[in-house]
C-alpha cells in the first residue's frame, strides 16, 4: 500500500512557484483551509463534513494553513494539539459509521501545515445521523444527508452519483459473495462449517465448538485433504485464517485509556498480547508498546512482521509507520518541538520542571499549561532519573487529567517518552 503522506509525496505535492505560491489548486480530491480552529463548532463540523464527502467519493486531502487566492503558505496553529481520537469521536457524533483517515503535519519554511488524508470508505455511503445548524439557524448538516465531493466543494450527493455509489457498494458485496460461493462449491455444501475467527466458535452441522487460540495458531492452511490412518479424507481448509480465534474471558474490547492505565500501573490485569494486537486499531498512534513487547518476550521486528502478515495492516498504517518504524526519530522530533528555554511561558515551565525532576523534587501541576509542560519535559530526560518515581507522578497526572481532551494527547506522548527513557536510553 502506498503511503500517501510520505515525505516524498508531500514534497512533490507542495511545490511552489517563483512567487512562493502553491501551484496545486483545490479539486475533487484537495481542499485548503487557511486555519485550523477545532474549538469553533461551526468550523469543526465543516471539517468533518468535507472528510465524509471525500470518504464517500474518491478520497482526498484536507489541508490547513494554505491562503486563499493566492494559495500562499500561511501555516496553522493548534493542529498537532488535537488528537485523532477527538476527530473520530466528532465524526461518530454526527455520522453513522467510522471514517478512516491519517493525520500528519508537514513543515514548509518553518510553518506547520496540517494534513488529513481520507481514503475511500469501505462502508460508503457514510450517512449523517442528525442535523447541525450554524449560529444563524442555517443547516450545515442534514439528517440522512449523504455528502459527496464536487470539484472544490463538499455538498449533498446528486441523484446520478448516488446511483453510482449504490452500484459500487453492490458490486463489492457481490464480489465477496462470489469468492465465498466459489470456495463452497469446491468443498461441497454438505461439508461446510462456519468458523468465527473473532470468537473462536466453529459450527459444523448441528454442533458448535470453541477453539482455543493456541490450537488455531498451530493450524496450517493446506491445499489438499489430510488423511486419516485408514487413508480416507480428514480435513481440508481453503482460504486464509486471519489472526487466531480466542477463548473469550471478558466481553469488552480493550479501550485506549486502559492501554495507558496498564502501562502506568502495571497490574497485569490484561493479556499483553491482546493489547499489542489492539494498538494498531486505535485512532491515534502515540501509545507505549515496548513495555508490552518486553513483557511477552517479543522483539520489535517480530511484532512488526506479525502485524504486516495481516491484510488490514501495511507499512502505511500510522502505528507501524510513525511509532514502530520511527520511535527513535519521533522522540528526537518531539524534543525539538518542546524546547527547554526561557523563551515563552511553556518553555519556562518545562525548564522549571526539568530542574525539579533532576533534583528529585516534587512537581505539582494544577493548570493545563503546567500539566502539558511537565509531560513535555519527559523528552529531555534520560535513564539517570528515578523512572519508577517518575511513573508514579505521571500516574497521578493520568488519574486527575486524562479525561480532559485537551490534555489526553500530551499525557499519552509522555508515556511513550517514559518507556523510551526506561527501555531504550
Amino acid at each position: 500500500m502506498k503511503d500517501l503522506l510520505s515525505t516524498e509525496i508531500l514534497t512533490e505535492f507542495f511545490q511552489l512557484n517563483d512567487n512562493n505560491i502553491l501551484q496545486r489548486r483545490e479539486s475533487s480530491s484537495v481542499e485548503f483551509k487557511t486555519e485550523f480552529d477545532w474549538k469553533n463548532k461551526e468550523k469543526r463540523i465543516k471539517y468533518i463534513k468535507s472528510m465524509v464527502a471525500f470518504a464517500n467519493s474518491k478520497g482526498g486531502y484536507l489541508i490547513f494553513g494554505i491562503g486563499k487566492n493566492p494559495h500562499t503558505i500561511e501555516g496553522c496553529e493548534g493542529f498537532e494539539g488535537v488528537d485523532s481520537a477527538e476527530i473520530t469521536n466528532e465524526i461518530a457524533n454526527y455520522f453513522h459509521c467510522e471514517v478512516v483517515f491519517q493525520k500528519s503535519s508537514y513543515i514548509i519554511g518553518g510553518k506547520v501545515i496540517g494534513i488529513i488524508y481520507i481514503p475511500v470508505s469501505e462502508d460508503a455511503p457514510v450517512i449523517c445521523r442528525k442535523i447541525c445548524q450554524d449560529s444563524k439557524g442555517k443547516a450545515i448538516l442534514l439528517e440522512s444527508g449523504i455528502y459527496f465531493r464536487y470539484s472544490a466543494k463538499s455538498d449533498l450527493i446528486r441523484a446520478g452519483d448516488l446511483v453510482n455509489l449504490i452500484s459500487r457498494v453492490k458490486e463489492k458485496i457481490n464480489q465477496k459473495w462470489m469468492a465465498s460461493l466459489s470456495q463452497i462449491s469446491n468443498l461441497g455444501i454438505q461439508n461446510i462449517g462456519i468458523l468465527d475467527t473473532e470468537s473462536g466458535l466453529l459450527k459444523v452441522k448441528d454442533s458448535t465448538f470453541l477453539l482455543d487460540s493456541k490450537l488455531l495458531q498451530g493450524m496450517k492452511v493446506v491445499n489438499k485433504y489430510s488423511e486419516k490412518d485408514d487413508g480416507s479424507p480428514g480435513l481440508r481448509i481453503i482460504g486464509e485464517i486471519e489472526g487466531a480465534a480466542k477463548v473469550i474471558n471478558r466481553n469488552k474490547t480493550i479501550e485506549e485509556y486502559e492501554v495507558i492505565q496498564e502501562f502506568l500501573e502495571r497490574t497485569t490485569n490484561f493479556d499483553y498480547q491482546s493489547i499489542l494486537e489492539r494498538l494498531p486499531n486505535l485512532s491515534s498512534f502515540s501509545y507505549p508498546f515496548i513495555y508490552y513487547l518486553n513483557s511477552v518476550d517479543k522483539s520489535i521486528e517480530t511484532y512488526k512482521k506479525e502485524l504486516l502478515s495481516r491484510p488490514k495492516f501495511s507499512l502505511a498504517t500510522p502505528f507501524i509507520q510513525k511509532r514502530i518504524n520511527n520511535y527513535i526519530n519521533w522522540f528526537g522530533d518531539k524534543r525539538k518541538l518542546y524546547p527547554i528555554s526561557n523563551n515563552g511561558s511553556l518553555a519556562k515551565l518545562r525548564t522549571k520542571y526539568f530542574h525539579k525532576i533532576m533534583n528529585g523534587e516534587n512537581c505539582l501541576c494544577s493548570t493545563n499549561d503546567e500539566v502539558k509542560a511537565f509531560c513535555q519535559t519527559f523528552f529531555h530526560l534520560d535513564n539517570s532519573v528515578d523512572v519508577t518515581h517518575l511513573r508514579g507522578l505521571l500516574l497521578e497526572i493520568y488519574k486527575k487529567h486524562y479525561n480532559d481532551s485537551a490534555l489526553t494527547p500530551t499525557i499519552r506522548e509522555s508515556c511513550c517518552a517514559l518507556e523510551q527513557i526506561e527501555f531504550i536510553n
